[in-house]
């Protein structure tokens, strides 16, 4: 089915079908079976209903909805709203800040360029920013989130997640669940939230805030210095990692902070606001194989 100049209402029904709404603000309906639609110009909605759809909003202002099925939505260029909805679907925001919203099933969601939001919804999902500062939410299931270039906000969720901050100043929260969160480059805020999570700044001078459960926090040689706003000595531990071990480290106290650094170079690993040294023994410390 083709459209023509101006807004047309496609209908494909049964079987599989091909709809291009080319100019105008169309609507395109792909019915049951195995649809593949092309918005084309102007402000378009595309629902693929039944079955496994493949829809490209094509340019302009899109809404597309996948409905049923294992579906693959595009958004193409401008500002574009995607729903995947039941199924293990695929999205890709292209152009233009996009929302992005998986539904049930565990999906691929990619925001690529520009600012996008992107929610997993239900199910087992990875989400995967791109460039532009983006917002990612986990929610249900055991989610992956990648925030990538540009500073990002990142919630994990339910359940037990792994996050990545990768590039530019990045929050991490891993909401409920026992996650594991990586900062990667430039100064990110950490929190791990309800459950037992296991926090790592990596380079940049990361704050790493553990929140409920027995957490752990990563130290580690040449990623510059941590600030830890609430380590507990009683349930939480402090990680060693690449290789760094308990006797190569020196504590010192300034006011009522706890400073670690690495005895032969000086060099500051992390600073443990509102703890007394006295307190912290071998007994904090454990290896993380990272």
């Amino acid at each position: 089915l083709i459209g023509r100049t101006g807004a047309d209402n496609l209908n494909g029904e049964n079987g599989n079908d091909l709809l291009f709404g080319n100019q105008g603000a169309d609507i395109l309906i792909g019915g049951s079976g195995n649809d593949t639609q092309y918005g084309g110009e102007d402000d378009d909605i595309l629902q693929g209903n039944e079955d496994n759809d493949l829809l490209f909003g094509d340019r302009n202002n899109d809404f597309i909805k996948g409905d049923l099925g294992n579906d693959t939505l595009y958004g193409g260029k401008e500002n574009d709203s995607l729903q995947g909805n039941e199924g293990d679907d695929l999205l890709f925001g292209n152009l233009g800040n996009d929302i992005l919203i998986a539904g049930e099933g565990n999906d691929l969601l990619f925001g690529n360029s520009e600012d996008d939001f992107l929610d997993g919804g239900s199910g087992d999902d990875s989400l995967f920013a791109g460039q532009g500062q983006d917002i990612l939410k986990g929610e249900q299931g055991a989610d992956i989130l990648f925030g990538d270039i540009g500073d990002d906000s990142i919630c994990g969720g339910d359940d037990h997640d792994l996050l990545f901050g990768n590039e530019g100043a990045d929050i991490l929260d891993g909401c409920a669940g026992n996650d594991t969160l990586y900062g990667g480059s430039g100064n990110d805020s950490l929190i791990g939230g309800i459950g037992d999570d296991l926090l790592l700044g990596d380079t940049g001078n990361d704050t790493l805030i553990g929140g409920s459960g027995q957490d752990i926090f990563g130290l580690s040689i040449n990623s510059e210095s941590d600030l830890i706003l609430d380590f507990n000595i009683g349930s939480d531990s402090l990680g060693l990692s690449k290789g760094l071990t308990f006797d190569q480290l020196t504590l010192n106290q300034q006011g009522n902070t706890a400073i670690i650094s690495l005895t032969n170079t000086g060099e500051e690993l992390a600073r443990l606001n509102g703890i007394d040294i006295n307190l912290i023994s071998s007994n904090q410390f454990q290896i993380i194989p990272i």
